[in-house]
């Protein structure tokens, strides 16, 4: 093997770990603030709980200190994405498990944050008060998704960089519709717009090395 497959196949297996790695953080952390955010009180008191003791270890109250919050909000889906990734690593080995992985990275990257604030928009509707003109994020939504399966697919005509500045411009929408929740709770939340923003430019990234590795 030549230094440049060895550099390929390097630089293509490095991103296809970061790839996994996102795929399992970006699922661990929608599936948890959705537990936070149901109707579900028992998790609400939950997390509310965590908070609340964290914050006494270090001689705070509730809302004295963002220590609790960022603990109580990012370990948990953490380890439970560490576990995750490595599932998802054996998954990987087989040649139907890497195509399965390369196909949901995509529809994962512009769906679940979707998915979420419609989520929450439902179960927690006076956060969203003053916001109700909503139309354009289902629109916008649409036509992401048809970039996805566009790309999926081999019929995206558009350049690399042209579709970051895409992926950037949707996930900054995104984001401002997650900063109106934020707003009403607390900040950590937008972590989930930002990891399915990079998931989706390392899904980008591995299906591209797979594509040129043919």
């Amino acid at each position: 093997m030549g230094k440049e497959q060895e550099k390929h196949q390097l630089s293509s297996t490095t991103a296809n770990y970061l790839y996994e790695a996102l795929l399992s953080a970006t699922f661990a952390f929608i599936v948890y603030s959705a537990l936070i955010y149901s109707n579900n009180w028992w998790w609400s008191a939950q997390f509310t709980g965590w908070v609340m003791t964290l914050n006494k270890l270090i001689g705070r109250g509730l809302y004295q200190s963002n220590f609790g919050i960022v603990v109580a909000y990012f370990v948990p889906p953490a380890l439970s994405a560490i576990i995750l990734f490595a599932l998802l690593h054996l998954v990987s080995r087989n040649s139907t498990g890497r195509k399965s992985l390369s196909m949901i990275g995509g529809v994962l990257a512009i769906l679940a944050p979707a998915s979420l604030w419609w989520f929450i928009r439902f179960t927690r509707p006076a956060f969203f008060i003053g916001f109700e003109q909503v139309g354009w994020l289902q629109l916008e939504l649409c036509i992401a998704l048809v970039c996805v399966l566009l790309f999926m697919r081999g019929y995206w005509p558009i350049t690399v960089w042209t579709s970051v500045v895409l992926l950037t411009l949707h996930a900054a929408l995104w984001l401002r519709a997650y900063a109106i929740t934020a707003a009403f709770s607390f900040s950590e939340i937008l972590a989930v717009p930002v990891l399915s923003y990079m998931l989706g430019l390392f899904w980008g990234a591995s299906r591209r090395h797979a594509v040129s590795a043919r």
